[in-house]
């Protein structure tokens, strides 16, 4: 009930890249352990800013006790700009 590691394509694309095949690769081997996430009160702005310094495509949002709770998205920041034109990042 706890997250433990993410795994992305850019995961899989790298382990394919590096051994040409993921056949009998499990995800405990290739998921990123070091884990960023952010809070139902986390400010947006700062979770975009967090998403792109550090280069990853997501952000999972957890409780006080680590359970997730959603996950945001780039897609979600860029569908968010489109749908709502007065949705900016901008500070």
């Amino acid at each position: 009930q706890k997250l433990v590691g993410v795994l992305s394509d850019r995961d899989l694309l790298k382990t394919i890249s590096f051994s040409g095949t993921i056949i009998h690769t499990t995800v405990k081997e290739i998921m990123a352990k070091k884990i960023l996430t952010g809070s139902l009160q986390t400010e947006i702005r700062y979770a975009a800013k967090v998403m792109l310094d550090e280069k990853v495509g997501s952000l999972p949002i957890v409780d006080d006790n680590g359970k997730i709770l959603g996950i945001i998205t780039r897609t979600d920041l860029i569908r968010a700009m489109v749908k709502f034109p007065g949705f900016t990042l901008l500070a």
